[in-house]
């Protein structure tokens, strides 16, 4: 499964070559970076948006599942930490591409004010600006295999969650016979998930939003828990301490604010 997630989550690469067939000028991201809008209180709400999609509590619990199911030990830590890393990295790439596509088209064009609820609207709008082989074989190759990635991590998540609470087999090594509810929740999530998607009265750009400012809100909980057993629970020798526990620390503040207060902000704005 892992190995299959992989090779769907290369058609994400799509978006590296999107967001070169716009007009990007390097003055105008400049311009962004040093004065970002922040006299708007979308800015916030994006901005808490971002951050409940980049730290999603259900991916905390994800890496946690799959650490055990891969039978990884305390050998293993230091690929591990270098796979995290490597691929913080390599979402944040692919989040640039995405800005940059859409910024170096719609917006360097005054489009900024287009309604995008859909998928096909987004298409709709690129495609005069990078062809249809851009607007549409290559925007739907990249939402394709970002979809589908996420659809078998939030599957599975929930299988690995629910069958910690209630006790049930559950290993991705498991033949279904010996693990019937696992793979029963793990595809019930699944056709949940396809089922919203087919409903066209369902403004699925709103509702990732919303979803992301919702990830944003229970960070402090999350991620508290999380720094908890970082600091208290773990052996010794793997334990946060030192200058590194203060740095981690001011970062789960300084984060858990951003998407707090960025989220109520933007939601009563």
């Amino acid at each position: 499964v892992e190995r299959g997630a992989l090779v769907l989550g290369m058609f994400e690469a799509a978006f590296f070559v999107t967001m070169f067939m716009g007009d990007i000028k390097a003055y105008q991201v400049l311009e962004g970076l040093v004065e970002p809008q922040v006299q708007s209180a979308d800015f916030f709400f994006l901005v808490s948006a971002n951050i409940g999609s980049v730290v999603m509590p259900w991916m905390i619990f994800y890496q946690q599942s799959a650490v055990i199911d891969k039978g990884l030990t305390a050998d293993c830590l230091p690929y591990a930490d270098a796979d995290t890393l490597v691929g913080s990295f390599v979402t944040q790439a692919v989040r640039t591409a995405v800005v940059f596509t859409f910024a170096s088209t719609l917006w360097t064009h005054g489009q900024d004010d287009l309604s995008l609820n859909s998928i096909q609207d987004m298409s709709r709008a690129l495609t005069p600006h990078i062809g249809n082989f851009g607007g549409e074989v290559l925007l739907s190759l990249a939402v394709f295999g970002a979809g589908a990635v996420a659809a078998i991590v939030v599957s599975l998540t929930a299988a690995w969650g629910l069958g910690e609470a209630a006790g049930y087999a559950r290993s991705l090594e498991c033949h279904p016979r010996d693990a019937p509810w696992f793979y029963g929740v793990y595809s019930l999530v699944i056709a949940i998930g396809v089922s919203v998607n087919m409903f066209d009265s369902v403004n699925i750009v709103s509702l990732n939003l919303y979803i992301q400012i919702m990830n944003s809100l229970l960070l402090p909980v999350v991620l508290g828990f999380l720094f908890f057993l970082a600091c208290w629970e773990l052996p010794d020798q793997h334990k946060l301490q030192g200058r590194y526990k203060i740095v981690v620390a001011i970062t789960y503040v300084l984060l858990c604010l951003l998407g707090v207060v960025g989220g109520i902000v933007g939601i009563f704005a």
